[in-house]
């Protein structure tokens, strides 16, 4: 099959450039053309959904929280729109396109050694807050879990373990 593929591409490129072995440049000028038709391709797949994208990225996650494109895509399965190819949507397929759309993503977690000072600054203000209600209240600048805040409300006071400390990137 590969081999086929490659003789199939070889008379492609003979008739496209007019000789029987086309030279490396003409390769290179075929392929970035190539490259350009599928990156267009995609563009207009992506510029034909942006409104689904933009709406199932304006919806809200658990606690308050920005929307995980795994549940964005989750929401439009739940409205029974179809993705670009007819099937379901997957979270990765609204991370491209919202990606290719230049749309906001969804914030990433704080690693615990960030998100210290935030909790620490809500226990001061409310030491009656329960772990739902610190997340809540740092929503939707500072992304947390519920494990991460427990710690890090548990461990108010005390300096972090260094084996739990986020690495510097």
């Amino acid at each position: 099959m590969r081999h086929a593929s490659r003789i199939s591409r070889r008379r492609f490129l003979a008739t496209f450039l007019g000789s029987d072995r086309p030279t490396q440049a003409a390769q290179r000028r075929f392929t970035a053309l190539s490259i350009a038709a599928v990156k267009k391709a995609a563009m207009r797949r992506a510029e034909a959904c942006r409104l689904h994208i933009e709406w199932a990225l304006r919806q809200s996650g658990a606690n308050g929280r920005p929307i995980s494109f795994g549940a964005a895509a989750e929401k439009l399965n739940e409205r029974n729109i179809q993705s670009v190819k007819g099937g379901r949507w997957w979270g990765t397929q609204v991370e491209s396109m919202a990606t290719r759309l230049g749309l906001n993503p969804p914030r990433p977690r704080l690693c615990s050694e960030a998100a210290r000072p935030y909790v620490n600054a809500v226990w001061k203000k409310h030491p009656h807050f329960t772990v739902t209600q610190v997340i809540r209240s740092l929503a939707p600048t500072v992304i947390l879990g519920e494990r991460m805040t427990s710690t890090l409300l548990s461990d108010v006071g005390t300096p972090l373990p260094s084996a739990f400390r986020c690495r510097s990137a």
